[in-house]
């Protein structure tokens, strides 16, 4: 077989298999000392079939569902700490560079899999593949500590508010504490971790949407009852510059979805309209942070807590 066929640049192993070539998981890349192998993390044998993959509705559902979470609820504090005006413009800078840097990586991966179709692409092999196998230890690294640190703070976060809807409905003040209730949601969360296909998360996701969209339309009806009746709070800046850092951290938590785009890319059936669908989504989410975080500070100004909450923070 002419070596040519695969590119100047790289050379795949192959070897027989039922009186075909298959690929081994390892390249050679051609010109390195000892043609030096790289090893991959991938799932060539995890095969999904075109129609159990999502539509464009069911990716959309994901990515609204991977950006919006608890994250949210702390936007009127950011806006509190950037003050209303610097928080607006600020939005939109990092919405802008992040969307920029999404679509760029998912650009580069889907040039990455036309040169090596085998590969089961995701962080760590992209880097890999663009930088060297160093650069696939550090983003892995990366990833792992950002997303424990996500998934470690939503588990808090739903496990204190679980544990708050009981004892309000119950009325009993004593009983376990809110670490049973984070324990009880970490149980049912890591089953659901080892699903290989978001496909089966499609109609959790929507419901999970659902209970997005109602919650978010409670906080927004409540603020907008505050404005209606009170009005604007007094004390409210347009530029705060001595916490604009508190701003920019929690803007960045509330982009936690970023883990997520390969997957959700991988998942879909047409992965070619990813991009397009990602920047109607992000608009869509800009929008509605910004409605939110700025609705929130001009109705409780200086009085806004970091997270809204079922709970007097006062």
């Amino acid at each position: 077989m002419d070596q040519s066929h695969f590119g100047s640049q790289i050379t795949r192993g192959l070897v027989p298999s039922s009186g075909e070539f298959a690929p081994r998981r390892w390249d050679t890349v051609a010109g390195m000392e000892g043609s030096a192998m790289l090893d991959f993390d991938d799932d060539v044998d995890d095969f999904v079939a075109p129609e159990n993959k999502a539509t464009l509705l069911q990716a959309s559902a994901h990515l609204f569902k991977s950006f919006v979470g608890a994250g949210i609820l702390a936007l009127p504090f950011a806006f509190r700490e950037a003050g209303f005006l610097a928080g607006l413009l600020m939005l939109g800078a990092i919405s802008a560079l992040s969307l920029h840097c999404m679509a760029t990586l998912i650009q580069a991966k889907q040039r990455l899999q036309a040169l090596h179709p085998y590969i089961d692409f995701n962080f760590g092999n992209i880097a890999q593949l663009a930088i060297g196998p160093r650069a696939k230890s550090i983003v892995n690294t990366a990833v792992v500590a950002t997303q424990f640190g996500f998934c470690t703070s939503y588990l808090i976060f739903s496990g204190a508010t679980l544990h708050h809807v009981i004892w309000k409905s119950t009325g009993e003040k004593s009983g376990p504490g809110p670490e049973v209730s984070i324990l009880c949601c970490g149980l049912i969360v890591v089953p659901l971790c080892m699903l290989k296909t978001l496909k089966k998360l499609s109609v959790a996701a929507l419901i999970a949407d659902g209970a997005l969209v109602f919650g978010l339309g409670t906080v927004l009806y409540y603020t907008g009852t505050q404005l209606r009746d009170v009005g604007i709070a007094d004390k409210v800046d347009a530029v705060h510059w001595d916490t604009m850092g508190t701003f920019v951290g929690n803007l960045v938590y509330v982009f936690e979805g970023v883990g997520m785009i390969i997957p959700i890319e991988q998942s879909m059936q047409q992965p070619g309209a990813f991009v397009p669908l990602m920047v109607v989504v992000t608009i869509c989410l800009v929008m509605l942070f910004a409605t939110v975080g700025l609705a929130g500070y001009l109705a409780y100004g200086p009085m806004t807590c970091q997270m809204v909450k079922p709970i007097d923070c006062m």
